[in-house]
């Protein structure tokens, strides 16, 4: 089943998290587990032909990392764009989804649930608003307040 993903994928990042692949994310996620523990010598199930055959097939033992997945897909856009106001007609949900807890978790920066100040500092690096009501509020009234000196 895992060959036969990579073949039609392409990689092993499976984690889109739906029902047809929750079997296979599983496994691989134990796979994983097992892996840590063989090399901190702790008792584990996966033995050396198992790894060989994992190894084999150019299996990732390290689990991707998802936001910087994610990042990546956000300094794309802005190089495409010019900006980081990625339209909520986006056809990537999941990017969506990711965007959105970047904002939520930014109000809880600091904390262990909160963006971490190296996320936090690449976001600002590239642009991105974590408040955009706010800001086009501001934007807004700024333009009205130019308006009202131009036409008095």
């Amino acid at each position: 089943e895992l060959k036969e993903y990579r073949r039609i994928k392409g990689s092993f990042i499976v984690g889109n998290h739906k029902a047809e692949t929750a079997s296979l994310e599983s496994w691989i996620t134990c796979q994983r587990r097992q892996y840590r523990f063989k090399q901190r010598k702790e008792p584990n199930t996966l033995t050396d032909l198992r790894e060989n055959a994992l190894e084999e097939i150019e299996f990732n033992w390290e689990r991707v990392d998802t936001w910087q997945l994610q990042f990546q897909k956000l300094h794309n856009f802005h190089k495409k764009h010019g900006h980081c106001w990625v339209p909520r007609s986006y056809d990537d949900k999941e990017f969506q989804n990711w965007i959105a807890r970047q904002r939520q978790n930014e109000r809880k920066a600091g904390t262990k649930s909160g963006l971490s100040d190296t996320k936090l500092k690449k976001l600002e690096a590239l642009g991105f608003i974590f408040k955009p009501l706010a800001q086009i509020w501001d934007r807004r009234f700024n333009d009205l307040l130019e308006f009202k000196r131009s036409n008095g």
